[in-house]
């Protein structure tokens, strides 16, 4: 498997490469999988592509992107935008989220305790 993490970054009309990856990938006929952050860029093509050259740079990778044996997309928005937009089989698109661990929830227990019984406003001085 070759994993291509961000398939759209460094998409100037002027980039030198080919597309996102070197063609020795290409020639080892691994299973292409690339995460998909979001497709802005083809919903205001007026304000993120502002020549033809870079529209069209774009457009190849998207259709680059299409042709992955998987996607990975960051949320069920970007999944249906990839779906709508690229035309990928939404059988090759799983929202993988970006979620946070559970950890990371907020807790039961009243503020004062969570942060050591006092606001963080007491603990700093703000005089000047």
């Amino acid at each position: 498997m070759h994993h291509i993490p961000a398939p759209f970054l460094q998409c100037g009309p002027l980039d030198p490469s080919g597309l996102v990856v070197a063609p020795h990938w290409e020639s080892l006929g691994l299973p292409r999988v690339v995460t998909l952050h979001d497709l802005i860029p083809l919903r205001a093509p007026h304000r993120y592509l502002p020549t033809q050259a870079h529209l069209d740079r774009y457009q190849a990778r998207a259709s680059w992107v299409a042709a992955a044996d998987l996607v990975l997309a960051d949320s069920e928005y970007t999944r249906s935008e990839a779906i709508d937009l690229l035309g990928c089989d939404p059988e090759r698109v799983v929202n993988v989220g970006c979620g946070v661990s559970p950890f990371f929830t907020p807790s039961d227990a009243p503020m004062a305790s969570t942060f050591g019984g006092t606001s963080a406003s007491s603990r700093i001085d703000l005089s000047c």
